[in-house]
């Protein structure tokens, strides 16, 4: 008996969170929120008006909220499928709001070997985010580093000297694009570095994380297989957590790259 009671009280609490979640889906969503004030409004008037439509204004009301509601549910499941979809396929692409998210993260954190392919297709979206006062913080590795030697490994099909030359060219690159930016937002930027190899490129924006993974001559650096972590998942702490241990084992060189230079402050 006391079994079944605790049965019940759990599905009863398990339903519970269940319409709580959903509640808070639809508060958030635009679509229902119009049809059902807008459904509440027609009542009322019709209501103050006449009463002869009513029964029938309360019920058409209704049914249009209803579609809403189902219509509104099929997509939210069609974007759960298309968002885990990328579980089943190799995805190498940014999602379709990158630049939005960009654009409207207040604080972004950025880790990288050299980040060089991010900041040459990016830098408009990033100095566009910089013109609203967000905060970016970023590591990557030092140049001549024995990270930069390691991930020129990664290239099975290039000799393995013509790779570090040209992996610290990128960074070199890197380092240009980044000073030209703090001479505009002086005090918006914090570069680390970090003599790491590290396991993939990290984006962490306020609305989402993307884990691009470094592999072994497998994919082309510019089609890294790419994961999407949302805030309230996990892995976004993951990945936040996994940022900030490289972070308080880097070296600033904020001041340097700044100036041109690109060694670690003393």
């Amino acid at each position: 008996m006391a079994e079944r009671k605790n049965k019940c009280t759990i599905t009863r609490e398990t339903n519970l969170e269940m319409t709580e979640k959903w509640v808070k889906i639809l508060k958030k969503d635009k679509a229902f929120l119009l049809a059902f004030w807008s459904s509440l409004v027609i009542i009322f008037f019709n209501i103050i008006i006449t009463d002869e439509f009513f029964f029938k204004t309360v019920f058409g009301s209704f049914y249009v909220l209803l579609i809403v509601i189902i219509y509104r549910l099929i997509e939210m499941i069609d974007q759960h499928f298309e968002e885990t979809y990328y579980l089943k396929t190799i995805n190498n692409e940014y999602p379709k709001s990158f630049t939005k998210l960009i654009e409207n993260s207040r604080d972004i954190d950025l880790l990288g070997l050299h980040l060089n392919s991010l900041f040459n297709n990016y830098r408009e979206y990033f100095k566009k985010a910089l013109d609203k006062g967000t905060k970016i913080r970023i590591i990557i590795a030092p140049i001549g580093s024995s990270a930069m030697t390691m991930t020129a490994r990664r290239y099975i099909h290039t000799e393995e000297e013509t790779k570090i030359a040209k992996e610290d060219q990128r960074l070199k690159e890197t380092h240009d694009i980044l000073s030209k930016l703090m001479k505009d937002y002086p005090e918006q930027i914090i570069v680390k570095q970090h003599d790491y190899l590290f396991e993939h490129e990290l984006i962490i924006l306020n609305n989402l994380a993307i884990d691009s993974r470094y592999n072994f001559g497998t994919k082309a650096s510019n089609s890294k297989p790419k994961f999407f972590y949302e805030p309230s998942t996990e892995w976004y702490n993951f990945c936040r957590d996994e940022f900030l241990n490289h972070w308080d084992r880097s070296d600033d060189i904020t001041a340097s790259i700044s100036n041109g230079r690109g060694k670690p402050t003393d």
